[in-house]
C-alpha cells in the first residue's frame, strides 16, 4: 500500500503544469471567423479575404491583419483600434464611424473608403492611399500620414492637428468645406512642404515662412 501511495504521489508531482496564455493574440484562435457584432479582437489572420462582407460593429481591435482583404467591406462602427493592417486593401470599404486610433496602415489601400466621422487619431498611413477618400469629420490628430496619397480626399471637418502630411500628393483634395460644413482643422499639422502650420489654420494652412500655404495649395490642393 505505502509502495502505491509513493508511487501515485510521484505522478501526480510529474504531470506538466498548465501555461496561461498571455495577452489577446493567444486568447483568441487563429481560425477566428470576423462577423457582424462579433470579436476577433487580438486574433492572428494575416492576409485573410473578407472582401465585400458585412462587418459592421465587429472587434477586431489589437487584431494582425497585414496584408487582409477587406475592399468593399462594410466595416460601420468597427473597433480596428491598435490593429495591424500594414499592406491591407480597404478600397471602397464602409469605415464610416470606425475606431482606428493608433492602427498601424502603412502601404495600406484605402482609395474610395467611406472614412466619415472615423477616429484615426495616431495611426499611422505613411505612404497610404487615400485618393477618393471620404474623410469628412474624421479625426487624424497626430496621424502619421508622410507621402500618402490623398489625392481629390474629402478632408472638411476632418481634425488634422498636429498630423504630419510632410510629402503627401493632395491634388484635388477639398480642405476648405462649404456653407454647412466647416473646412478642415490644419493648425499644429505639418504641411505636404515640411512646415508648420500656424494658428487660424482652417481649411488651409496657414504659413508666414516663404513658402506660403496659398502657393503650396495652388500646387497641391485644388
Amino acid at each position: 500500500m505505502r509502495f502505491a501511495r509513493r508511487c501515485l504521489v510521484a505522478a501526480l508531482f510529474s504531470l506538466p503544469l498548465a501555461v496561461e496564455p498571455e495577452g489577446p493574440a493567444l486568447a483568441q484562435a487563429a481560425d477566428c471567423v470576423p462577423e457582424a457584432y462579433g470579436s476577433c479582437a487580438g486574433a492572428a489572420l494575416q492576409g485573410i479575404d473578407l472582401s465585400g462582407r458585412s462587418l459592421s460593429g465587429v472587434n477586431l481591435s489589437g487584431a494582425d491583419l497585414e496584408g487582409a482583404d477587406f475592399a468593399r467591406a462594410d466595416l460601420g462602427n468597427a473597433d480596428l483600434s491598435d490593429a495591424k493592417l500594414s499592406q491591407a486593401d480597404l478600397s471602397r470599404a464602409d469605415l464610416s464611424g470606425a475606431l482606428l486610433n493608433r492602427a498601424d496602415l502603412s502601404g495600406a489601400d484605402l482609395s474610395g473608403a467611406d472614412l466619415e466621422d472615423a477616429w484615426l487619431r495616431g495611426c499611422d498611413l505613411a505612404g497610404a492611399s487615400l485618393a477618393g477618400a471620404n474623410l469628412t469629420g474624421a479625426n487624424l490628430q497626430d496621424a502619421n500620414l508622410r507621402g500618402a496619397d490623398l489625392d481629390n480626399a474629402r478632408l472638411a471637418a476632418a481634425r488634422l492637428a498636429g498630423a504630419d502630411l510632410s510629402q503627401a500628393s493632395m491634388d484635388g483634395a477639398d480642405l476648405a468645406g462649404g456653407e454647412w460644413v466647416p473646412g478642415a482643422d490644419l493648425e499644429g499639422a505639418i504641411w505636404i512642404n515640411g512646415k508648420l502650420c500656424e494658428a487660424g489654420s482652417v481649411g488651409r494652412c496657414v504659413q508666414t515662412s516663404a513658402g506660403s500655404a496659398e502657393r503650396g495649395q495652388e500646387a497641391h490642393v485644388q
